[in-house]
């Protein structure tokens, strides 16, 4: 695949634990981020964290809704858990 475009997040960047889960919302406005037992979720045009969710269980997967307007994820707790 082509890379379309890259960009740093400077609340990403700004510490120093490992992000093992990123997704990006359809819109390409938002990327959840999950790490240290919470699920953060950033604004693409200024880096900053608009909203986070607490979320002890180790997450595998996670996806947007294709509008954007839901977001789900699950993990080692065996439930999924959807944020509005």
């Amino acid at each position: 695949w082509e890379e379309v475009r890259s960009f740093t997040l400077p609340e990403l960047a700004s510490d120093d634990l490992p992000r093992f889960r990123m997704t990006l919302s359809p819109k390409g406005d938002v990327i959840a981020s999950w790490k240290a037992g919470r699920w953060s979720f950033f604004d693409v045009s200024t880096g900053k964290e608009r909203f986070s969710v607490e979320h002890k269980e180790p997450m595998g997967l996670a996806a947007f809704s294709p509008d954007g307007k839901l977001f789900a994820a699950g993990g080692k707790d065996h439930k999924v858990h959807v944020i509005d």
